[in-house]
Order: C-alpha cells, then structure tokens, then sequence
C-alpha cells in the first residue's frame, strides 16, 4: 500500500468518524431544544457546524500540508448573503471550509448549501446536514420553489441569520459536462468555456431575489476555486490521498443595493457576466499560478494551524476515541447509535427531512399559541 492511500484512506475515515460523532453527541442532543426554542437550537446548530468544519480543514493541512490560499475581499461574518462559486470538483466543498474558516471576520459563519436531494440519505453526512438547516432539491422547479420557499421565509420568521451557498453550475467540471456545457452554449449562440461550465440562472435568480425581498441579502459573495498539486476529480481521488498543495480562493462581495434583485432578466445577465470574468480569471490563474491580488506562489513556506485550527483537531479526535470506546464498551451508547440512526433512516424515506420537519413544527407551534 502506498503512503498515499494509507493517508487517504485515514483522512477519510477519520472524517467520517467525526461526522458520526457530530451527529450522536452533538446534533442528536440540540434537537431536544427545537421542542422549546427553535431560535436557539438553529443559532446553536451553526456554531456546531461551524466548529466541525475546522477538522477537516486542519486535517489537510497536517496530514497532506494543504493550504488555503485567499485573494479579494475578506467576508464579513455578519452580512447574510448569497454565496456562488464555480464547481471544479466532486470535493470542493471540503475545500471550501478553509476558504469561510480564514476569510470571514471574525472567523465565524453561518454557511449553509443548496444541495440535490439524494445526498440527504447519506448515513451520517445527509443526516447532520438536514439538521443543520440545509436546502435540498429534486430538481422539479416547482417543488422545489415551494420547499425553499417555506425553508427561507422560515429563516425570516425566526431571525436566524442566513448565509447560503449555491453552485450555479449544477455539477463538476468533468470532460463530459464541459461538452454538455459547450452544446448548450452553441444553441445559445454562447462562447465556448472550458475553465468553468455555463451556469444556471433560474435557481440562482429566484434565491437572490426571494432573499432581497425578505431582507436576508446583504450581499453576493462570487467565490472562484482553483487548485494547484494532484489532479483529483472524485472521492475515490481522497481516498487515494490526492490532495492539492493549494487551494487557491478569489472572493469578490456585491452589495445588495448595487444588485438588480428585484429584475430577473437583469439578474440573469449579471450571473453570466460574472462567470465570463470568472472563466477569464481562471485561464489567467492557471497561468500565473495565482489569482490577481494574491502574494502567495507555490514556493511560499508551509501554513502553520493556527489555535482554533489545533484545538478543533484535539477534539473532535478525542470525541472518535470516546465513540470506539464507547461501542466497544457502553451499551447505552450502542443502544444510542442504533435507535438514533433507525429514527433517521426512517425520517430521511418518509419524509422530505429533518429540515422540512422543524418548519413544519414551527408552523403548528404558531398556530397553537395564536388559537
């Protein structure tokens, strides 16, 4: 076994692992408060998260010294805002958690994703996402519109601040999509992109102006990820341990009020021109090695953790260590992970999830103590 895969496939698992511990002692725990306050449960859900994400970002950085290198502005963690970034890979996500970690001041968000449905199955991952408040679609418009409707205006209701990130594109930039892409602008009368893929504008236009409208935009943040290192494309690719020395982030904030949120076909026009310059900009990182702005090139010294990054790592390492122990050795914790994943399973196939439910127990809650 080469050290590659012997450190991919560790990575991996302790990811997972963390994952689980989230979901058992930490998110399993918070639903309780939904009962009583949901605006606590849903504030406290985002620092969890929050702090869940420094763990693999620290990981990459120890086990395969992956740096996070930002360039534009800095995001301001109390702006509620519409993130959209170009989707290079299957695992940009796990990359993106670097860039919301250093970028935003103070080194604290609340990102949540617009995500297809499937993935709210997903033992573990699926589950913790769905009860931290993330959007699923099915890729029907009209139900989808619906759902995130009702999750958006949920959000307003109870004051949660809300930063939410969507992929434009739809999928990853793989030779195949490339040319879908490219077929789609030749019946378009579009240019040819091959750095990124055409985006779609119809998910992208409702959201931006569904959140305008409801006071939850104070800004567009256009993310634009490249990666210099190991070519990787998939999960088997982390696996593998093929991770990039660098992933480079370029941010660039819009104020809301220079926006027209309220003009769809406006709105349209300004989404495709962001990712014309998004296409140039990358053409131009892959031939510099670096975004416009950045003073970090490939021959800059390694990244040191910085402490939340070190104390993160600790801890969610040890939580793995009590969670084995804890298998191996408590039968109320088996009795824990057995009837907590069966209540999820369940939710997650009888349902639209966990998500879909606290709003719908927000809804009866109101109309209780209004009767």
């Amino acid at each position: 076994m080469s050290s590659g895969l012997a450190k991919g496939i560790v990575y991996v698992l302790l990811w997972y692992l963390s994952v689980w511990c989230g979901f058992f002692f930490v998110c399993c725990p918070l639903v309780f408060i939904a009962i009583f306050h949901l605006k606590a449960f849903r504030s406290l859900m985002s620092i969890a998260y929050s702090m869940w994400e420094m763990y693999p970002v620290a990981l990459m950085n120890v086990m395969f010294g992956t740096e996070i290198i930002l360039s534009g502005d800095p995001i301001d963690a109390g702006d509620q805002a519409l993130f959209i970034m170009n989707h290079k890979t299957r695992l940009d996500w796990n990359f993106l958690w670097g860039c919301m970690f250093h970028a935003s001041r103070p080194s604290s968000h609340r990102l949540k994703m617009v995500l297809k449905s499937p993935i709210r199955h997903a033992p573990g991952p699926g589950w913790v996402m769905q009860i931290a408040g993330f959007l699923y679609i099915e890729r029907n418009w009209n139900a989808d519109q619906d759902a995130m409707t009702e999750q958006l205006d949920y959000f307003r209701d109870i004051q949660h601040p809300l930063q939410l990130l969507i992929f434009p594109e739809g999928t990853d930039l793989s030779e195949s999509n490339i040319e879908k892409s490219n077929k789609f602008a030749d019946s378009h009368e579009l240019p040819h992109y091959s750095r990124v893929l055409h985006p779609k504008t119809t998910g992208f236009t409702f959201l931006a102006k569904r959140l305008a409208e409801n006071g939850q935009m104070d800004a567009i943040y256009d993310i634009t990820v490249a990666y210099l290192g190991n070519s990787f494309q998939s999960e088997m690719d982390a696996v593998h341990g093929r991770f990039p020395y660098q992933a480079h982030f370029h941010i660039k904030k819009y104020s809301a009020s220079s926006l027209p949120a309220s003009d769809t076909e406006a709105m349209k026009l300004w989404l495709n021109k962001v990712w014309s310059e998004k296409e140039a900009r990358l053409h131009q990182f892959y031939n510099e090695g670096r975004f416009e702005g950045s003073s970090v090139t490939s021959e800059s010294k390694p990244q040191p953790l910085s402490n939340a990054l070190c104390m993160a790592l600790i801890f969610w390492t040890i939580l793995q260590v009590f969670l084995v122990y804890g298998l191996l050795t408590s039968s109320f914790i088996r009795w824990l992970v057995l009837i907590s994943s069966t209540i999820m399973i369940v939710l997650s196939f009888t349902s639209r999830g966990v998500q879909h439910l606290e709003v719908q127990w927000y809804h009866y809650f109101n109309s209780r103590n209004n009767a």
